[in-house]
């Protein structure tokens, strides 16, 4: 791996046609915003014309420690360039060592580009896939993608309701709702706030929120915070009532087209309650917008002893001393079997590994709409290209392809980041080549591997593959890649 300062090629600071200068101006980086979320923190920000970085300091509990983090949605430093990126983290991160900060957890905004501020943190990773919403394009052509049951609901639930919007004086009723809705789904306490809270946003000149409302009663209601070009869904909830009445499909899509009419381009809905592709909240949001965006965390630790002596050894926090040990997955037999249409929201969330898009000699995560309609050709019955996938406990865990080249088939493969040291490469193309002796292939397979890529090169290894010193390099433009471009071909015969 190189530098961002080495890498070859342009590498854009933010995502999906989104400049820095609009990015800046969205509600998550406000201080009042801030002033809002941060609890018992207090805040720490850089902020200027051309930078802007800002988090919450909170003590570390039994210790006269502190550590940062994101206080709520999404964050991540922003720049006008990456020589302004590149000054203005450098002056971040000695600001946190000198005030003997031990780590800092970042929620990146899904259109920051985590690749462009690889080299500032020890730890990206993939969380989950969020839903967006486009709110330049006409309100007939942004319904196209409602089912019938959408456009039922959003019917029946006009006829019983009305959306209002809602005052300080309502601010009993937004708890009411909210709290419902977090009562019904076992929240954590993290969710819930201090009595004074719900005034203090609806009184706030970027948040707006709708009321569902029904004989006169408040049942539903929707906070939405607007800056600039962006919306965000930011909280919900429902009585009984409401949602036996579909109130939350009537507020979002109202919602829609009263911030469209206010100059938004862009409603974030965000993601699930959990990581699970098949969350139910996920669900929900999807079936108002095709438009999956990628969200990641990013780690940064700024007294390595303080940090070491403070971890509990579960890797899967960043800063894991604030939570109980989570038990690892159990180990079982890796199973690989033929993707079908079915699996975009997997297959997508695997390349958008940090790791996956370094190695596919990307600058940038895949953009959801044009990786669905590439994905959706690849079952055409004229492509040359099987796509496997890869599971443990039904778990997904990784992919791979079988390229049929006439005389030879070429394979590649990818693994998710969170199996990432745990030998599920090799397993993984340890079962293709046991599919490939089931159906008696007497053709070579061909993998062309980076000499930078030691993962791959062990788990091709493991399962068979030689390298053919005999066959000339062939190179690639990769961007993140020492030597830039050049590939070795291993290969694997009956």
């Amino acid at each position: 791996m190189v530098t961002l300062a080495e890498a070859n090629g342009g590498i854009p600071l933010t995502l999906y046609g989104v400049s820095p200068e609009e990015l800046a101006e969205d509600v998550y980086y406000r201080r009042d915003f801030f002033e809002l979320h941060r609890g018992s923190g207090f805040i720490d920000c850089i902020e200027g014309p051309s930078f802007h970085a800002g988090a919450v300091v909170r003590a570390i509990e039994g210790t006269d420690l502190e550590d940062l983090e994101t206080p709520w949605g999404y964050g991540g430093p922003i720049a006008t360039s990456h020589e302004q990126m590149r000054q203005g983290m450098w002056l971040w991160r000695q600001r946190q060592r000198e005030a003997g900060r031990v780590a800092e957890f970042v929620r990146l905004h899904p259109f920051l580009n985590p690749l462009a501020v690889h080299d500032y943190y020890a730890d990206i990773k993939f969380d989950r896939v969020t839903i967006a919403v486009d709110l330049s394009l006409p309100r007939e052509q942004r319904r196209r993608v409602y089912s019938e049951g959408t456009k039922n609901r959003l019917r029946r639930a006009a006829r019983s309701m009305t959306v209002v919007r809602l005052g300080i004086e309502h601010a009993e009723d937004f708890r009411r709702c909210y709290e419902t809705g977090l009562d019904r789904n076992n929240a954590l306490s993290a969710y819930y706030f201090g009595d004074d809270y719900y005034e203090k946003i609806l009184a706030s000149p970027w948040a707006t929120c709708l009321g569902g409302q029904l004989d006169g009663e408040i049942v539903s209601i929707a906070c939405f915070l607007h800056t600039g070009i962006f919306c965000h869904y930011h909280l919900s909830g429902s009585t009984s009532d409401g949602r036996a009445k579909f109130a939350h499909y009537l507020l979002l899509d109202h919602a829609f087209d009263y911030f469209s009419e206010k100059g938004a381009r862009l409603m974030h809905l965000g993601g699930g309650r959990t990581e699970r592709p098949d969350d139910a909240l996920l669900e929900f949001k999807k079936k108002f917008s095709r438009w999956r965006l990628a969200f990641y965390t990013a780690g940064a630790i700024y007294d390595p002893e303080a940090y070491a002596q403070l971890s509990t050894g579960d890797t899967r926090r960043f800063l894991n001393y604030r939570f109980s040990l989570t038990p690892r997955d159990e180990v079982g037999d890796v199973v690989l079997r033929k993707a079908t249409i079915q699996d975009l929201t997997s297959y997508f969330q695997l390349k958008c590994d940090v790791s996956n898009i370094f190695w596919s000699g990307h600058v940038s995560p895949p953009d959801w709409r044009h990786l669905s309609a590439w994905y959706t050709a690849l079952f055409n019955e004229n492509m040359k290209r099987e796509v496997f996938i890869a599971e443990m406990h039904s778990r997904v865990i990784g992919y791979a392809y079988l390229d049929d080249k006439n005389d030879h088939l070429e394979s590649t493969l990818g693994v998710a980041a969170s199996e990432s040291n745990r030998a599920r490469g090799r397993h993984l193309l340890m079962e293709m080549v046991k599919i490939l002796r089931e159906r008696n292939e007497t053709r070579s397979v061909e993998a062309w591997i980076f000499k930078e890529n030691i993962a791959s090169v062990k788990a091709h290894e493991a399962a068979g593959f030689v390298l053919d010193s005999s066959r000339p390099t062939r190179s690639s433009n990769m961007p993140f890649v020492k030597n830039g471009n050049i590939q070795s071909c291993w290969v694997w015969r009956v």
